[in-house]
């Protein structure tokens, strides 16, 4: 009895560190985990890619176990954006073992995740969240919420960089769901330059385009093109030996035959068809081509043996091929309508018509969810952006208090002794303008002291000579005494004296002339009718006749004195 209360001890003892050594492993392993989806992208492979392939070789029960021991396990990166990589991998779980968790969970992980890369600006994460969600839209054969998906995640892997190949594959598998809701012109904008890119060895990609390509011609009526698609698939499935694709394109240009009223000439194209989904295994295919050919045997006197023939067909066509069972009810009604067999017309028209408002209530339907889902988008990309200016408003806050710490150091250190040296500058440029005014006023009244004496030498010699030739006397006294380059001279040192003075003048007295302007000058610069007679070279009267043509030009009257009037100008 103490024997066994001894080993009880003992495993009390040590049950506690046979615990955290196992924590401690499982912590250990999380973390390898942790790394795996941490893994950078390389623009091929999704996020979380080398994760996805390691528990790609556990159990299903396994992956369940590893995947919420993970997430359970808080000495793990818990950021938000760990957290979307991690919702992101169970969705791709989801997608391989989609028996494992109903539509709820994938649908609320890929969008958790879609989210938070979005609001993370993380497009790498997005992008793949985009991807996967169409393919599992795709699988519930909701096309236009898969279409959106897909579209999406091929323009961000366009914008990212990814690589063409890989893209070109992407807008093939875009192209399944484009089909299916009738959007056949898009289907052959992705699928036939994606042709030109994809990699060669993706051989179900290749003829998968080529068929799709085919088949939207064809719904379009453009027959030749269409035939010309069936022909590329079926040399491309001679070149991987693939038999059934060989089959299933000649059947197809059976099929074009026939809606170009060229019956008799599709009949071995659909027996071959036949023939080869009969030895491949894909008896739908086989029942659809038979259908037709029943059709021309009844339509060429067989009617007993053709009806049948696709009255079996209609037994034997599984449920889930709802287009094959379609047409094959579509003539079974006609055929019996042509021998008046009613009841039995009725029931195929029923069910072909049935099935048909079935489809287009759910093309309609699909595309109400898809209205809905890019107003979700919409409010939710609105509340992403308004995330975004919150944070970038943040962080250009903050940026804007540290750059504005160091600004006023720097501004605390600088300021006075910029405002010393504006002041400094200020003083010497003002000086510099008085000197320079100074300068100028002394160099006119020296100029112009020059004229004046000038001109009474002038005078002085005219009066010395009047005794001489009077013609020639004349002419001299009438001469211009200020040349051009003098007045120039003049001018330029006068504006420099009384800047903006002549533009006064011409605002105070519109249309003034040159010698007004010359004349209003001499009369600013205080000289008397004699001085300024002189120095133009004209007479006393002249200088009268101008300063009245001054008066009535400045619009004065006349009690108003000139010279006063000049001088406050």
């Amino acid at each position: 009895m103490k024997c066994v209360r001894r080993i009880y001890c003992v495993i009390l003892m040590f049950f506690p560190c046979f615990c955290y050594y196992n924590a401690n492993a499982q912590t250990q392993i999380n973390k390898k985990w942790e790394k795996l989806i941490n893994n950078s992208f390389d623009k091929v492979n999704f996020v979380a890619q080398p994760a996805t392939d390691s528990l790609s070789k556990f159990s299903p029960e396994e992956q369940v176990k590893t995947l919420t021991e993970i997430e359970k396990d808080k000495s793990l990166n818990n950021s938000a954006g760990f957290q979307a990589k991690l919702d992101f991998l169970k969705t791709r779980y989801t997608y391989t073992y989609a028996t494992t968790f109903n539509e709820k969970d994938w649908k609320f992980w890929g969008l958790k995740a879609l989210s938070i890369a979005e609001k993370n600006e993380d497009e790498w994460l997005a992008q793949c969240c985009y991807k996967v969600l169409g393919d599992m839209f795709f699988a519930q054969r909701n096309f236009d919420t898969c279409i959106f998906y897909h579209l999406k995640s091929i323009e961000k892997a366009e914008v990212l960089g990814y690589r063409k190949k890989i893209v070109a594959g992407w807008k093939i598998n875009a192209s399944d769901p484009l089909y299916h809701t009738r959007n056949y012109r898009e289907v052959i904008d992705l699928c036939l330059p994606a042709l030109n890119t994809i990699d060669k060895k993706e051989s179900d990609g290749i003829i998968a385009a080529w068929n799709v390509a085919g088949l939207s011609y064809m719904k379009l009526g453009k027959y030749d093109s269409s035939v010309y698609c069936y022909n590329q698939l079926i040399t491309f499935a001679k070149s991987i030996n693939s038999g059934v694709w060989i089959g299933i394109a000649t059947g197809n240009i059976g099929d074009v035959l026939y809606l170009q009223n060229r019956e008799r000439d599709a009949l071995p194209y659909w027996q071959k068809d036949i023939d080869s989904s009969i030895k491949y295994g894909e008896g739908d295919n086989a029942f659809l081509s038979k259908a037709y050919i029943n059709r021309y045997q009844f339509n060429s006197g067989q009617q007993k043996n053709a009806l049948n023939e696709l009255q079996y067909a209609f037994a034997q066509v599984r449920p889930g091929s709802v287009t094959t069972k379609m047409i094959v009810a579509k003539i079974l009604a006609d055929c019996f309508t042509q021998i008046g067999i009613n009841d039995s017309a009725d029931y195929y028209n029923k069910y072909y018509y049935i099935k048909t408002d079935s489809i287009n209530q759910i093309i309609s339907r699909n595309n109400y969810s898809l209205v809905r889902l890019r107003l979700d988008f919409d409010k939710k990309n609105n509340e992403v952006v308004m995330v975004k200016k919150e944070r970038r408003t943040e962080i250009l806050r903050r940026n804007f208090l540290l750059g504005l710490l160091i600004v006023a150091v720097i501004i605390g250190l600088l300021f006075y002794n910029r405002q010393r040296l504006k002041i400094k500058l200020a003083r010497k440029q003002n000086e510099l303008a008085r000197a320079e005014m100074d300068a100028a006023r002394q160099q006119l009244v020296l100029f112009t002291d020059t004229l004046l004496e000038k001109n009474e030498q002038i005078e002085k010699l005219t009066l010395s000579l009047q005794g001489q030739n009077e013609a020639n006397t004349d002419e001299l006294v009438h001469q211009t005494l200020l040349t051009e380059d003098d007045w120039n001279r003049f001018k330029d040192l006068f504006e420099k004296t009384h800047p903006g003075f002549f533009d006064k003048m011409k605002e105070k007295a519109p249309g003034i002339t040159a010698a007004e302007i010359r004349l209003a000058a001499l009369v600013k610069l205080g000289l008397d009718n004699k001085q300024m007679a002189s120095m133009q070279g004209i007479s006393l009267g002249g200088v009268r006749s101008t300063k009245a043509r001054l008066r009535q030009k400045m619009n004065l009257s006349g009690s108003e004195d000139l010279e006063q009037i000049l001088l406050s100008v």
